[in-house]
């Protein structure tokens, strides 16, 4: 294999590197078709059982899918001037294509302005926009338990106007064939099935760019409408959607905009580092060739980045430009030992002899990636795979692409001996090793402590709030959606009836052949009693315990706004005073309601036959206190333990729901397998070194590597999330290459000279010298992307930046210390 590489690589670089070309090109050629998901699915656990609950929820009682607009208005907001704004603001959202309705202030039922009977509220519905009063108008709304602080904030100064967008049919249907589909796995799926599931999958994977294409139209139209207000008005735009589509949008910017300042920097460190063109142009060009051919294959295979991926371009950089400065490194070194030799000689050595190194750095990081795989949740799966395949096509790239370039020119003089960071910096770390070992001991102990002990600390959770800076407009329209106007990630929790209701006396309901209801029969056309008899939830006995559920939900410190059929009876009792104590008025009432009414009070908040109740929540983004799974379980058995509901009545569902699952499960297959992960690089390592001691020592900087990582984000309160709970993943590929490499050295000068001092003192000398360059490199370089406004890519920056820094001072320190103390080789004979 040395000969074919020789003879097709090293001795016809021109033919390979036309070859080379060729491939980097034909396949880059695809990146044209690399795209960026934003949809749901990719941020969902699919074997999640709430995930069905919630796609029923939303079929039952509406979908959660709309946009938010606030509006502050210089003037009086139910002024003359104000309200004409807000009609024209309307009609204009209300003319876009994707918009199904507006619901604003302007045209919602009105019942207390002034207040109407029954039968006058069956003969039409009052509204702003149909002549009620203003004035009556704003005490009403401000005072009503079903509009104050959700449709107008408590002072009358803030409105809302929601923003319904349109379903799309076709997605729906592709999801709904797809999900069948892939429901049938566990049971195993024909031939055909498995064409099916793949055409309807490439169809709804389709059909989903088109809708987040549509949708991200859809948010500038709003945003170039609400612009043309903001002389009257201070206006912002808030809702799910707009999270998804301003996240994608930010990731976006940011790979153009600090990927150009990251590359850029990079450059001129490298040209400082190495003070000639060749060593900047080489690795350049080999991370921008694999950068080329993995967005390619990525846009080839219809592979979709995500939130949870978004970075992977940047590990991929970090990875093969380490690559090329241990060739780079090495080559000097060699350069400087032979100056006489030919270009061959040089390059062929260098090649060779970090070509066992540099494979099982690959090999162990890919180990360290593959644990995404395990997470069951699809996004973090890919990246995963997408790391290990980008981590071959470096490897790939390193070895062929760099040296067919480098054949093509000539040695040139050995580099000369001056100023060196890299050499002092190296000398420096190599003297603590030397003369400071029981200090450097009892550090790393306090440090490990330390670290253990911000690992306690960390907390998984997702609050979208957190991925923007207060700067940012987004920011502060979920700060003002929460503080003025109800709360902004929806909840959804549902209540059935229980298995079996064995009498309506159980249920506290009245028997329907009560004489009392058989003297009306005859009067109002059949069963006077109706729903209140037929219904578990819909009777005065349960309407009380649907009150004492509404008020706890309310009581809980992280729920913004609740509505529920609670509140709906609230709004019922204006007309009909007592309509929450008689049955037989409830069903009077129940049956004289205008369509309109039942549309917007009751079909959202109870399903047809009374048997499920729904209250629907919009929690805080901006003021948690509390972990949003310490929440969410404590809603649950408080409604279980406390309320009487049995576990089987009790679902939560909605936005808050899924993401948390998602995160929970991320947290468990991760943060728990970690000691998986490392025993899978121990057995690595044992197949390079075969030798155990040396394996177990050469983990011990991974570990520290990644538990100070964590623990720092414990002790700074930076909770692990989408983007922050890879980070493991990213300390382990990055420690285990530079431990590879130093201890791959070590033994090489150890068996040559059988001095831990003289291997040490060369090892730090070389490729301690190459992690030094390449973990300087790219922190310098990442540190750029503080600057970003979207916060989970400037902690990815700072974070990364944190662990190349740890990796390099416990790979120079407490490596060669461990190794000096269990000499692990011996000198060969």
């Amino acid at each position: 294999m040395i000969d074919i590489y020789h003879r097709f690589i090293l001795r016809s670089p021109a033919l390979s590197l036309l070859v080379i070309l060729c491939l980097v090109l034909g396949i880059g050629y695809f990146a044209k078709n690399f795209r960026l998901d934003a949809s749901s699915d990719s941020l969902l656990l699919e074997s999640d059982p709430t995930l069905s609950d919630y796609r029923e929820t939303r079929e039952s009682y509406g979908s959660d899918e709309f946009l938010v607009v606030t509006y502050t208005s210089q003037d009086e907001l139910f002024g003359e001037v104000a309200l004409a704004n807000l009609a024209a603001l309307k009609a204009e959202l209300a003319a876009l294509d994707q918009v199904q309705s507006v619901l604003s202030l302007l045209d919602v039922p009105l019942i207390d302005s002034p207040r109407v009977s029954l039968s006058e509220l069956a003969e039409g519905i009052n509204t702003i926009e149909a002549g009620a009063s203003p004035a009556l108008a704003r005490a009403e709304l401000i005072d009503s338990p079903f509009y104050t602080n959700l449709l107008v904030n408590s002072s009358g100064t803030t409105t809302a106007l929601q923003i319904n967008l349109a379903p799309n049919i076709e997605l729906d249907d592709l999801q709904f064939r797809r999900d069948q589909l892939r429901a049938q796995r566990n049971t195993g799926l024909s031939s055909d099935q498995q064409t099916k599931l793949g055409q309807v999958s490439f169809d709804y994977n389709r059909a989903t760019e088109a809708a987040q294409a549509s949708r991200a139209g859809l948010i500038i139209e709003v945003r170039l409408i609400t612009e043309r207000y903001r002389d009257t008005a201070e206006l912002f735009l808030g809702g799910v959607p707009m999270i998804a589509s301003d996240s994608i949008d930010f990731i976006r910017g940011d790979l153009y905009t600090f990927g150009v300042g990251v590359l850029l920097l990079i450059i001129a460190l490298l040209a400082i580092a190495f003070h000639k063109p060749r060593w900047v142009v080489l690795p350049v060009l080999t991370c921008f060739a694999s950068g080329a051919v993995m967005l390619g294959i990525l846009g080839l295979l219809d592979w979709p980045v995500t939130v949870v991926s978004s970075n992977f371009i940047s590990l991929m950089l970090i990875i093969t430009l380490s690559l090329c400065v241990h060739l780079i490194v090495h080559y000097r070194e060699q350069h400087r030992v032979q100056p006489d030799s030919d270009q061959f000689t040089l390059v062929a050595d260098t090649m060779e002899r970090k070509f066992y190194p540099c494979l099982y750095t690959g090999l162990t990081t890919i180990v360290g990636f593959g644990s995404l795989t395990i997470s069951g949740i699809r996004p973090v799966i890919d990246f995963g795979w997408m790391m290990s395949l980008g981590v071959m096509v470096a490897f790939v790239l390193s070895f062929t692409l760099f040296p067919a370039v480098l054949m093509l020119m000539s040695p040139g003089k050995p580099s000369a001996a001056g100023f060196d960071i890299s050499e002092k910096a190296t000398a420096m770390l190599a003297n603590i090793t030397r003369n400071f070992i029981k200090p450097a001991n009892i550090g790393f102990v306090l440090i490990f402590g330390v670290a253990l002990l911000g690992m306690s600390k960390v907390s998984v959770e997702n609050r979208f709030i957190d991925y923007f800076s207060p700067e940012t407009e987004i920011y502060q329209g979920m700060e003002l959606l929460d503080s003025e106007l109800g709360g902004t990630i929806p909840l959804d929790v549902v209540l059935t009836a229980p298995p079996v209701v064995d009498s309506l006396e159980e249920a506290g309901v009245d028997d329907p052949d009560d004489d009392f209801f058989d003297d009306f029969d005859d009067e109002y056309g059949g069963d006077a009693a109706g729903i209140t008899a037929t219904s578990y939830w819909f009777n005065t006995f349960q309407l009380q315990q649907a009150e004492k559920i509404h008020q706890y939900l309310e009581s809980v410190p992280e729920t913004g706004k609740v509505l529920s059929i609670d509140t709906t009876m609230k709004m019922l009792e204006l007309i009909a005073p007592n309509v929450a104590n008689d049955d037989y008025l409830l069903s009077v009432v129940y049956k004289s309601l205008p369509p309109i009414i039942k549309e917007a009070l009751i079909e959202p908040y109870m399903s047809e036959d009374g048997n499920q109740l729904r209250f629907s929540i919009r929690m805080y983004e901006s003021n948690q206190t509390r972990p949003r799974n310490e929440v969410l379980t404590e809603i649950h058995d408080s409604l279980v333990d406390e309320l009487g509901l049995g576990d089987g009545q009790v679902k939560l569902t909605g936005v808050a729901v899924l993401y948390n699952n998602m995160l929970l499960s991320l947290f468990r297959s991760q943060i728990l397998t970690l000691g998986l992960v490392f025993v899978g690089i121990v057995l690595m390592f044992l197949v390079l070194f075969r030798n155990l001691t040396v394996s177990l020592v050469a983990i011990a900087p991974n570990i520290l590597a990644a538990f100070v990582v964590l623990g720092v984000m414990g002790l700074a309160r930076i909770p692990l999330d989408l983007m922050t709970i890879t980070i493991a993943a990213i300390c382990i590929g990055i420690a285990v290459d530079n431990a590879i490499h130093y201890v791959y050295r070590y033994r090489e000068e150890y068996q040559a000279s059988g001095s831990h001092e003289q291997a040490m003192t060369v090892a730090h000398d070389t490729v301690g010298r190459a992690i030094f360059y390449t973990s300087i490199t790219v922190t310098l370089g990442f540190s750029i992307l503080a600057l970003s406004n979207f916060v989970p890519t400037l902690y990815f920056g700072l974070l990364t930046g944190l662990a190349m820094l740890v990796a390099l001072i416990a790979n120079l320190t407490l490596l060669p210390i461990l190794l000096g103390a269990f000499t692990p080789f011996k000198k060969a004979a």
